[in-house]
């Protein structure tokens, strides 16, 4: 094969390499979009649901069980009801349950999920207080459990740890806020 034929197969399969590429990007989900943000007078859903989360329908799910997936949000903007669009799951084909607690840099915990189970995921959740409008660094902490663990009681059998971003803006309160 000559040098000029090596250069041009070379590039074609560059090419092809690229062309998958891009449309891969096009076509898998790109994160989706978080649910629609409640109206002032109604509360956000901060119930648990059963499949995987919207806009993620497509994304890989767990087939190794040795291995635990999950999906969070890692920007965090709150809602002017105070909701923070928390967008976590418990991928489909995990042996474990999962509770994820939300601090700020200061020690603060915002707040604590209930238990999620494998193929679960929440929305939304309101935190025990908001802090000044602004915006935080917040560690996301996901507690793992195996099935026959007491997440109250028990220790997690595993804890995976995620960083996000906090926004306030000036108009957010909490639902029967006296401020």
């Amino acid at each position: 094969m000559t040098v000029a034929k090596k250069i041009v197969s070379t590039l074609l399969v560059a090419a092809v390499a690229v062309g998958i590429g891009l449309a891969l990007a096009l076509l898998l989900p790109q994160g989706g979009s978080p649910p629609p943000e409640p109206t002032p007078t109604e509360m956000a859903d901060t119930t648990l649901h059963t499949g995987r989360l919207p806009g993620y329908e497509n994304a890989p799910q767990n087939t190794t069980p040795e291995y635990f997936w999950y999906l969070f949000n890692g920007s965090l903007a709150t809602g002017k009801d105070g909701s923070l669009p928390l967008l976590l799951e418990n991928t489909p084909g995990n042996e474990c349950v999962m509770r994820v607690r939300y601090t700020l840099a200061d020690g603060t915990t915002l707040l604590t999920t209930p238990v999620i189970g494998a193929g679960e995921y929440l929305l939304y959740a309101y935190p025990d207080s908001l802090p000044a409008p602004g915006s935080y660094p917040v560690t996301v902490t996901i507690l793992v459990y195996h099935a026959e663990q007491d997440p109250v009681t028990d220790e997690p059998f595993a804890t995976y740890t995620e960083q996000a971003m906090l926004t306030v803006p000036q108009d957010a309160v909490l639902p029967n806020s006296t401020t």
